[in-house]
């Protein structure tokens, strides 16, 4: 058996070769955490079809490390428990694993005498560390697919893009052969239902800190965001392109978490903005910001291993930061006052309170406040940090592609330009409390999250 037989397409490549085991063909859930329109599942489906074989799949539960709290745990045990219940219904063996996961995936490859190994498209340098260790330790072929981003990440550029611009007219060159609905996932021949994972006990075996409120407005799991995504298209797109700078007007789609852990599709979401047959600013902003911008930011990653710190920002930010890391600070505060939102500045507050009681905090917000925390930090390294640090721990799309390059953008330049020099900022874009009030009531978000 030929690797050429097993890919045939750009979403998939060969991490690893190896010789096929006899057992089944294993997909190792991680990033895409849902069951339909999903292109890791199909690949491994298509091989276990090509090999005679079954396919089982598996999700490691492990403690990430990094700032995950015990309400991203359960956000994502919740919507995987919807997963295995679809995975019940579709007869598709799927089962759970608690442990580190290279000794456990390599543990129950060999048990099982896995014919290959399947796995999500992840920018991230942990999870690409981890694959490189399964590399090593794995005699069966590995491959992994690109089921997150509308055209392939490695398809569209070979490079890190400079700008949303320059990112944008190689997508349109390419985009049409990459638009149709996703395929259907086929029915199983599993005789056994899957049991379903137990929340509570999976909890407590992590020992996550509970930083956070857990009884945030997001519902887990794929029914969820697609109840979301319809609301979104028939009743808030129409409003998108006017107010989508407006946190006191509901107009976003508010499936940020659900995209990050991969409980609905980007290939669904652009699919049923197609169908709509919505032709707007409103749709054409939404897409933008979906597509475009969303695959920017997965670029940046894949491309930059510096992305969660400011040696990852443009060299022109470098310097004009460095120029005026000596500016005098009207405020210089600790990470407990930011994290606290205790500052002098009710918006920047509200906004921070925000994000810890809802688990997400407004996409224009997000901006001010991180430029803020550069505005009061000692030094823009101390910034960096505080960003990343608070918006990994309290947003449920924490530790995603889109919240380190929109703090690199806010704080380092990052697909950005030079703008007027000012204090502290340098030629980094400015904003502040007046410019925010020009574009929305700030005390009527500030009374609402006091």
């Amino acid at each position: 058996m030929k690797t050429e037989e097993i890919i045939n397409d750009s979403r998939t490549i060969l991490l690893s070769d190896g010789t096929f085991g006899s057992g089944s063909v294993i997909c190792w859930m991680e990033r895409e955490q849902r069951l339909h329109n999903n292109y890791t599942l199909l690949a491994a489906q298509k091989a276990a079809s090509i090999l005679k074989r079954d396919l089982v799949i598996i999700f490691i539960l492990h403690h990430y490390g990094g700032e995950r709290e015990e309400r991203h745990y359960r956000f994502m045990l919740d919507g995987l428990t919807e997963t295995v219940k679809q995975a019940n219904r579709l007869l598709l063996p799927m089962t759970i694993l608690t442990g580190e996961p290279v000794r456990t995936i390599t543990q129950y490859c060999t048990e099982h005498n896995a014919a290959a190994l399947f796995t999500d498209f992840n920018p991230l340098r942990h999870i690409r560390t981890i694959k490189k260790r399964l590399a090593q330790e794995l005699t069966i072929p590995i491959y992994e697919t690109d089921a997150r981003n509308i055209i392939p990440c490695r398809s569209v550029s070979p490079k890190q893009e400079y700008s949303a611009h320059t990112l944008r007219l190689k997508h349109n060159r390419i985009i049409d052969n990459y638009v149709a609905p996703v395929p259907r996932l086929k029915k199983g021949n599993a005789s056994n239902p899957n049991p379903l994972p137990d929340t509570e006990t999976l909890i407590r075996t992590l020992s996550v800190s509970s930083r956070g409120s857990s009884s945030h407005p997001f519902v887990p799991g794929t029914t969820e965001a697609k109840r979301r995504l319809k609301i979104f298209l028939t009743e808030k797109i129409g409003n998108y392109a006017t107010d989508d700078r407006d946190p006191n007007r509901d107009v976003l789609s508010e499936l940020s978490p659900y995209i990050h852990f991969g409980q609905i599709s980007v290939h669904h979401i652009v699919n049923e903005l197609i169908k709509s047959q919505i032709s707007t600013e409103g749709s054409e902003k939404f897409y933008d910001q979906l597509v475009i911008r969303r695959e920017l930011s997965e670029n940046f990653i894949y491309y930059n291993s510096n992305y969660d710190s400011l040696k990852g920002i443009p060299d022109w930010g470098k310097r004009t930061l460095d120029f005026h890391r000596g500016d005098l600070r009207e405020y210089n505060y600790s990470f407990d006052r930011f994290e606290n939102g205790e500052t002098d500045d009710e918006l920047w507050n509200a906004a921070q309170r925000q994000m810890v009681q809802t688990g997400k905090m407004h996409c224009y917000l997000r901006m001010y406040w991180a430029k803020k925390i550069l505005e009061w930090s000692a030094s823009p390294e101390e910034a960096f940090n505080t960003a990343i640090t608070l918006n990994d721990r309290y947003s449920l799309d924490g530790e995603d592609p889109n919240g380190y390059a929109g703090v690199a953008w806010s704080i380092g330049g990052l697909h950005d330009r030079p703008w007027s020099e000012r204090p502290v900022f340098g030629y980094i874009r400015f904003m502040n409390l007046a410019g925010c009030k020009r574009k929305f009531n700030v005390n009527q978000f500030v009374k609402r999250f006091m």
